[in-house]
This record gives C-alpha cells, structure tokens and sequence, in this order.
C-alpha cells in the first residue's frame, strides 16, 4: 500500500479534474455543476422528462453553504486510478485508537466530493446525534468519485470501485482501526452515490454488512437501454466509456430486478432505499416499483419516504435516522 499525506490545503477543485474522455470538455462539465443553484430539479423535470431528466440533475446539483472544519482529510496514491486520490474521514467525538468501530463508506453524489460533508455541517449533525445516544459511534469516510458514476469504467481508464474497496477501505481501517469487513463494513451513496453503492453490491456482494440507498434512481433494464441511446444524455455522460456499449446479453447482471429475485440472492445484506417526497417523480416512481418487487418476492428490505427534497437540507435529517437503522449499536 501507499503513502498517505493528511493535508486540506491543496485539495484540488474536483470537478476540473478531467472525465478521462478524450478531447473531452472539462470546462463544460464544470460549468454544469457551479451553476446548478440556478438550474432547479422542476426545469429539469419539465423540459427534458424521465429518467434523462434525472440524470442531468443529478450531474448538476451541488451548492452548499460553509461549516466549521469537522473531517480529516487525506490523499492516496492510488494504483487503480493512476493518481493521488482524496478522501474524508469523519471520527465521532473523544475518538481514541483503542476503539474498534464500524466503517462507514458514504459515496457521494455528482457536484459533491470529500469536502462536501464539511461544507453542510455533517460532523455538527453526528457530533449531536452521538452524544445523545441516538446514533451509534462509527467512523465514516468519503471517497473521491469525481463524475465517475463510481464503476470500473469499460474502457479501463478509470477503476472506482477498485479505488474503494481495494486500496481505500484497507488503508482507513488500518489508520482508524476499525471492525474488519464484511461484518463491520457498511454501504450508503447519495443520489448518483446511491446508484453507485447498488453497482458495488451486486459486484461484490461480500463486501458488505449493509448497503443504504438515499435518493437515487433505480432503473430496470428497459430504461437504462433507453438512456444509453439518448443523445443529450450522453452529451453529458460517456455512457460507452463508463459502461460500455449496451448489451441485452450483460445488463442483467448489473441490474438489481434480475439480479435479485429472492431473498436468497441478496443472503445476510442489509437493505435500506429512503427517498424524498420532493425528490423527482423519476426518483419516487422508480423507488415504489422497487418497494412493490421487493414485497412481492418477499424480499426484506427497510423502504421509506422523507419529508424533504433532493438536497442536503434533507440528507442531514435523514442520514442519522439510516445510520441508526444499518449500523448495529456498538
């Protein structure tokens, strides 16, 4: 493994870093995030529609407001993604080295990245949850994902997935010690984080205790085929440099609808999906299918709706209620 250098002061803007495209226009992208205050969910919505719709907003959302600096922060040499990666680390109050707690591993969603739970105040709403009993002490880190839709990327540029589970997890547990995984390791993504910790389930489901899905898409296998074709969608996206080009034949492996259709396909996984009833209806539709699958097969999986929308203002109401639901009390 490794060098690690804890440093925030040079913490690159991420969102200039390259999509690994080639003659890709980096500026475009950025311009997309830094903008999304003035580009809500509804216009999305209204002018694009469906699951494209979703997408775009999910790729432009990201503005925060400013907190103290509650996280520690890091930077990785990492051999998968072939550069220094960032990442977070959130301790839970009077922190020592003689404790062994659960790891956390929170993937964030498009426009945010290891600084984002800083910039909302994250540590502040744990930091009082804790101390009140309410939520279970755990450590909690934030990869980088960039605009990497966190897979291993089809055209071998790019190995999120890689980044996380072999290089990323094996390094903060050491430096945090924390429990060791699958038992003490434990799953959850915001929005475009959400759709990536279903990815990173169904590809190594051992992985895992638990896996929670917060405000994300879930598409069967018609609707993602649909995405794959649609041209504004991947002015935005490189959808065949990330996944490569659809195939029937492939997809079902990928998806959750085949790939779990009873409940011993999913074994000792821990599920929860929550969404807002502000999220979009692509979001909330495709969440109360998955709900209705579930039940029909009777497939145990904690699902609910938050009061609230697709932003942070939300998130940190509902992120304590998912930890105390997922993370057994220490």
């Amino acid at each position: 493994m490794g060098r690690s250098r804890s440093e925030a002061a040079d913490f690159p803007p991420l969102l200039q870093m390259p999509l690994g495209v080639e003659g890709s226009d980096t500026s475009f992208i950025a311009g997309v995030t830094s903008n999304c205050c003035m580009i809500p969910l509804h216009l999305w919505t209204r002018f694009v529609g469906g699951p494209v719709a979703t997408m775009c907003a999910v790729v432009a959302f990201g503005c925060s407001p400013a907190y103290p600096k509650r996280l520690d922060y890091g930077l990785y040499p990492s051999a998968a993604m072939q550069r220094d990666m960032h990442y977070s680390v959130y301790k839970p109050p009077a922190w020592t080295a003689a404790e062994s707690l659960p790891l956390v591993v929170l993937l964030h969603g498009a426009g945010d990245d290891p600084r984002t739970p800083d910039s909302v105040g994250v540590g502040q709403v744990l930091d009082a949850a804790i101390q009140s009993g309410s939520v279970p002490r755990t450590v909690i880190t934030w990869p980088q994902g960039d605009l990497g839709f966190w897979e291993n990327w089809a055209n071998g540029e790019r190995r999120y997935r890689d980044w996380v589970n072999q290089e990323l997890i094996p390094h903060v547990s050491r430096r945090y010690h924390t429990r060791d995984c699958p038992e003490g390791c434990h799953l959850m993504g915001i929005s475009m984080g959400g759709a990536g910790a279903l990815s990173f389930v169904l590809a190594e489901p051992q992985q895992w205790r638990s896996v929670s899905v917060l405000s994300a898409p879930v598409y069967n296998i018609d609707e993602i085929e649909e995405m794959s074709e649609n041209f504004w969608l991947n002015l935005i996206i490189p959808t065949e440099d990330i996944w490569g080009p659809f195939s029937r034949e492939r997809a079902p492996q990928r998806n959750v609808y085949t790939r779990w259709q009873q409940a011993r396909d999913v074994g000792t996984l821990s599920l929860l999906f929550t969404w807002g009833s502000q999220d979009s209806d692509d979001i909330r539709r495709s969440n109360r299918r998955l709900e209705a699958h579930f039940a029909e097969r009777e497939i145990h999986a904690r699902m609910f709706e938050f009061d609230g929308d697709h932003s942070w203002d939300s998130w940190l109401r509902v992120l304590p209620q998912v930890i105390r639901a997922q993370v057994p009390a220490n």
